[in-house]
């Protein structure tokens, strides 16, 4: 839902089913996003100071396919734990 505040296009969502971990489950997810860098820079900001319990394990940039050149895709891996 987070993602709804920033202007990118979310591509891909895939998680992983959780895993116990202790009292705690954790959750792996790859996330495919695409937009400016100052709004990917925007997200990856939200993304590690939010209230949730999530790390950004992995980031990766592609140049995007728009005619301008100004679009990137982003590739993430994210970790999370669940109470």
């Amino acid at each position: 839902a987070g993602i709804r505040q920033f202007p990118l296009k979310l591509n891909t969502l895939n998680c992983d089913p959780p895993r116990a971990m202790g009292p705690y489950k954790a959750v792996v997810m790859q996330v495919r996003v695409s937009g400016s860098f100052a709004d990917l820079d925007r997200f990856l900001f939200w993304l590690e100071s939010n209230k949730r319990l999530l790390r950004v394990d992995t980031v990766n940039l592609y140049l995007g396919n728009d005619k301008t050149g100004t679009d990137l895709l982003m590739n993430l891996t994210l970790l999370g734990v669940m109470g």
